[in-house]
């Protein structure tokens, strides 16, 4: 419960900055800018864990691991937090690094392109 509060508070967070500074030029309708921002938020949130999971397996297979799990304890631990410390600390910043740079990438392409995409009055060329 906690970290889907902490979550919720944090796109909230990232929405209001967003809309007020980032994409500032792409002023609408919050009724319907949030809740895109929530849903690409969520996928963000699902490839973080596909690309973490597909990062430690990968390192598991090239025997890079000292530990053995399948793919559903790999997922369970990222989800949860608990027992990353069975995780080689250097594949798991290693893991942390490439998911953060795929979440950043489709979070601000997203955000972009379709919960704060622009206008076509506000495209518009000058006269």
């Amino acid at each position: 419960m906690a970290g889907t509060l902490s979550f919720l508070c944090a796109v909230t967070n990232g929405y209001i900055w967003n809309s007020r500074w980032t994409f500032r030029d792409r002023q609408g309708d919050s009724k319907k800018q949030y809740p895109k921002f929530l849903a690409t938020n969520v996928v963000g949130w699902g490839l973080n864990l596909t690309v973490m999971t597909l990062a430690i397996v990968m390192a598991m297979r090239l025997g890079v691991m000292h530990t053995e799990r399948s793919t559903n304890e790999i997922i369970q631990i990222i989800a949860t937090g608990k027992g990353k410390s069975e995780f080689s600390p250097v594949v798991l910043i290693g893991a942390k690094v490439v998911a953060a740079v795929v979440v950043v990438t489709w979070n601000f392409t997203a955000a972009r392109l379709w919960t704060f995409k622009a206008s076509e009055a506000s495209v518009a060329e000058p006269a």
